[in-house]
């Protein structure tokens, strides 16, 4: 089993948790490492204006494009294509 962390921003943070989905648009992040990812590795968030680490999570896809399309699409950024839908396996929010 492997772990890997994405990368958040406040502004992107819930829409991560709504969809239960983590992206990037860095094909080489994709090629190198997120291609890796299987059912049931460890993922984390961190959210980087804030310099805070989420999780774990458990991936319950692999990492592939446009899972969801409309996913963090705004008026300024293209979205997130390489996508991993994900569980959050503590619930601190709701506990």
């Amino acid at each position: 089993m492997n772990s890997f962390i994405f990368i958040c921003s406040s502004e992107t943070e819930k829409e991560c948790y709504e969809r239960q989905l983590f992206g990037t648009s860095n094909f080489n992040y994709y090629d190198k490492y997120f291609r890796k990812i299987k059912v049931g590795d460890d993922l984390f968030l961190y959210n980087y204006d804030i310099g805070h680490l989420q999780g774990p999570f458990k991936a319950i896809t692999i990492c592939e494009k446009n899972i969801d399309p409309e996913a963090w699409r705004c008026k300024k950024k293209r979205g997130f294509p390489y996508q991993v839908n994900c569980f959050y396996l503590i619930d601190f929010w709701n506990s």
